[in-house]
């Protein structure tokens, strides 16, 4: 268990998961990969959900292949959500694309420091527009989807 009490009060994490369990589940093909992460929490799964997966279950532990991760995390995730033309690569959908290379990809938040952004991933496209790489610095191109 790791408690920290700072000026914006106190927060707990709690190291009670089954890890056999935790290991089964992604393996399903009905159970998609989201987060309840953001940037602005002090934890580390707001920067490095997405990538601790490719991380453990795709290159460590090859639980699940690149293709298979990816479509728990898009397309698996928006047709459960009810987000339309969203998580598939279709004309008239959105142009959301995460360019990455699994073997480089790592999470580095940490509870200590929780906001450091994963590594491995070349570009990043959000409505079809570079937000992240090509020498480019960050942008915003998205906006929230409310359902």
């Amino acid at each position: 268990m790791l408690l920290e009490i700072g000026p914006g009060g106190a927060s707990g994490a709690y190291f009670v998961m089954d890890e056999p369990l935790q290991a089964r589940l992604p393996q399903d093909s009905h159970v998609m990969v989201c987060s309840d992460g953001r940037p602005t929490m002090r934890h580390p799964r707001g920067y490095g959900s997405f990538a601790k997966v490719i991380e453990e279950y795709v290159v460590r532990d090859s639980l699940l292949s690149p293709a298979e991760a990816v479509r728990k995390m898009t397309s698996l995730s928006a047709a459960t959500l009810g987000l339309d033309r969203r998580g598939q690569l279709r004309p008239g959908y959105y142009a959301d694309i995460l360019v990455f290379d699994p073997d480089r990809v790592r999470a580095t938040a940490t509870f200590s420091e929780p906001h450091r952004l994963a590594t491995g991933m070349t570009a990043v496209l959000v409505n079809g527009e570079i937000v992240f790489g090509a020498g480019r610095p960050p942008a915003r191109n998205g906006r929230m989807l409310r359902k």
